[in-house]
């Protein structure tokens, strides 16, 4: 059964609510312009019109 999630922060939200876990991935995408961004810095529907590529990156690694 799949779960929605409305956008970013409530997939953080979620994962916060594990007991003893830190986030260890965050998710990322490529813009129109080649940039990379981290997924929730923009709003919803500005994220639809410039995405191209997601990522699932380390946190280490960002």
């Amino acid at each position: 059964m799949a779960m929605a999630v409305g956008g970013y922060a409530d997939v953080m939200e979620c994962h916060q609510q594990v007991p003893g876990q830190k986030a260890a991935h965050v998710l990322t995408y490529e813009d129109q312009d080649g940039d990379w961004m981290m997924v929730g810095d923009v709003p919803f529907e500005l994220f639809l019109g410039s995405v191209k590529k997601l990522r699932i990156a380390r946190v280490d690694k960002c």
